[in-house]
């Protein structure tokens, strides 16, 4: 499922304001852990940001930890913990949530599916 963000509609900017933007697209995901109660994913995807007079639009590739927990019979989202990386190259630094070879992580990942 895409993330609502992603496909909602932004609201105008405000009068005096340069218009920007800010958009998050996952490429894949993994299931990291998995219990009936907790699950933690990864996702892997881009983030473009810029607006009209302070930034030329740029897009910067970053991973995400999502932890969810069950309760009320939903998953619920409990924390989520990001960083830059890995950039298509073949081997990244370690970061605040470790270092990647981005050859095996794109074969580890599932893509996300399109829903109506």
């Amino acid at each position: 499922m895409v993330s609502p963000s992603v496909t909602r509609a932004r609201p105008p900017e405000p009068q005096g304001r340069s218009p920007g933007t800010s958009r998050r697209l996952p490429i894949g995901y993994r299931v990291e852990s998995y219990s009936p109660q907790r699950a933690r994913i990864l996702t892997w995807g881009f983030t473009l940001l810029g607006n009209a007079s302070a930034a030329e639009p740029h897009a910067y590739f970053g991973v995400i930890h999502t932890d969810l927990v069950w309760r009320n019979r939903d998953w619920k989202i409990a924390s989520t913990r990001g960083g830059f990386g890995p950039t298509p190259k073949a081997q990244t630094p370690a970061g605040p949530i470790g270092g990647f070879d981005v050859l095996e992580l794109a074969k580890e990942l599932r893509t996300y599916g399109v829903t109506p």
